[in-house]
């Protein structure tokens, strides 16, 4: 029997580094970023062209590729190559247009296959907005992250500069565009973002990856005492 640990929260809050940095620790569980996949679809959308209110334009487009995970990087496979797009998704504009199309059923259900069908002969550590609600609603363990919009903006800047040390990024528009996202994720009529009943909130301000790390573990350890 396989173990699933569903990582939720909203944009920054660490689910990411979080969930990264457990499977450093317990390489027995694959880390699955759903966000990632969104984000991958969105920058295909955007480099294709594609206009996101022609629906018939967007399932046209998703046959034409897939993605692969692989550890820390994503791929899109089209034509028979494959091209890591790890480092682009984390742009603002493109994480902004999943957003929106995280709203699309046709494309949450493409992509909820996917990862239902990962977890199902894998251990699994996965995190999203809609994994312990939606995803794996019956995971072992089900954790909500939180931030302040302002810790979770200053998160993102540093990571920003960090990938791209040529741009100079707006820390009060970033702060902007997250909590845009968070309307966007909670107020979306399908898989919208929110706690799931059985779900355990940490709130991540201040915290470092490493302190996370330490709670989840605690958490994990005691799963597997009961």
């Amino acid at each position: 029997m396989f173990i699933s640990i569903a990582i939720d929260g909203p944009a920054g809050s660490g689910k990411s580094s979080l969930a990264k940095e457990f499977a450093k620790r317990h390489n027995e569980f694959l880390y699955i970023n759903t966000g990632a996949m969104f984000r991958a679809f969105a920058l295909h959308f955007i480099k294709n062209n594609i206009d996101i209110e022609n629906e018939q334009q967007m399932i046209d487009d998703i046959q034409k590729f897939s993605i692969k995970l692989d550890e820390d990087n994503i791929y899109i496979i089209e034509n028979n190559q494959s091209t890591n797009v790890s480092n682009e998704i984390k742009e603002p504009y493109v994480a902004n247009l999943a957003s929106k199309i995280a709203q699309f059923e046709f494309i949450r259900a493409k992509l909820l296959i996917e990862q239902r069908n990962i977890a199902k002969n894998n251990n699994v550590i996965m995190d999203g907005r809609d994994i312990g609600t939606v995803v794996l609603p019956n995971a072992n363990i089900k954790i909500f992250l939180n931030a302040s919009s302002l810790e979770r903006a200053i998160r993102r800047k540093k990571e920003l500069e960090i990938l791209n040390p040529e741009n100079i990024y707006d820390l009060d528009q970033i702060k902007k565009d997250i909590e845009n996202r968070d309307f966007q994720d909670m107020n979306r009529k399908i898989a919208p973002l929110k706690k799931a009943n059985d779900a355990i909130e940490v709130n991540t301000d201040g915290l470092t990856v490493k302190t996370c790390c330490d709670l989840i573990d605690e958490i994990y350890n005691n799963y597997l005492i009961k």
